[in-house]
């Protein structure tokens, strides 16, 4: 019996409830599929969808990044720099908050200008966006990086903040402070300090990493307070 499609809801379910009566059970699963297929498949999915939402946003969210560094320096494997990435996570994040920092690393040969020019592409769009906090680069890109505006000046407020939260510290890392010219515009341009030299910091040597000199910068336009910033920084030399 076909069911008549202009048939009221209630007939219609009357004369489907009457078909299914009278099929074994495989040909009722058969007779269910075949024509409930649609339906059956968007009910599922969307079970599927509510379970996952759920389990997202409420039983298990992703962490949350309060602190964003891009790394970009040769020599560099990125077995250390998930190996920074973990004691920075263990010096300043609390166990028991669902957050995490991180560190993007880009390997940039000396040579190699497209893959420099694809970097600068990546950190011009975060910059944009206010994504990025931290750089620290090596000395070539740390001059590329000053020459394109990309880091903002340490000033006053910021070394006062050091000293503050670790004055013990804070001798050394002023001797470790680099200027570099800063263009207000096109015809000006200043002396500032725009990184602190941490290569021979107590951190990176005690992760092996290769004697050279690291800059650690502010990135323009980075919407962290800066009394995080400062802690990581701190990081590397308690």
């Amino acid at each position: 019996m076909e069911t008549p499609v202009n048939a009221p809801v209630g007939e219609k379910f009357r004369i489907e409830i009457k078909k299914l009566k009278s099929m074994t059970f495989g040909e009722k699963l058969g007779y269910i599929w075949e024509y409930y297929k649609p339906f059956l498949l968007i009910f599922t999915l969307s079970i599927i969808f509510i379970v996952w939402f759920i389990n997202f946003r409420f039983i298990n969210p992703p962490p949350k990044t309060i602190l964003y560094i891009s790394w970009n320096a040769k020599f560099v494997t990125t077995e250390q720099i998930a190996d920074l990435n973990d004691e920075l996570n263990k010096k300043l994040i609390d166990e028991d908050k669902n957050e995490e920092v991180v560190i993007a690393q880009s390997l940039i040969p000396e040579d190699d200008i497209t893959l420099l020019h694809i970097s600068n592409t990546r950190i011009v769009a975060m910059i944009t966006a206010g994504h990025l906090d931290i750089l620290i680069n090596d000395s070539m890109i740390f001059e590329a990086h000053t020459e394109s505006s990309f880091l903002v000046p340490m000033d006053d407020t910021f070394f006062s903040k050091i000293k503050t939260l670790n004055p013990l510290m804070y001798e050394e890392i002023i001797e470790n402070a680099v200027n570099a010219p800063f263009y207000i515009d096109e015809n000006t341009t200043v002396e500032k300090i725009l990184g602190i030299n941490i290569g021979k910091s107590p951190l990176l040597t005690s992760l092996g990493f290769f004697e050279q000199d690291y800059y650690f910068s502010i990135a323009l336009n980075t919407s962290n307070e800066m009394e995080m910033i400062v802690k990581a920084l701190l990081a590397f030399y308690e």
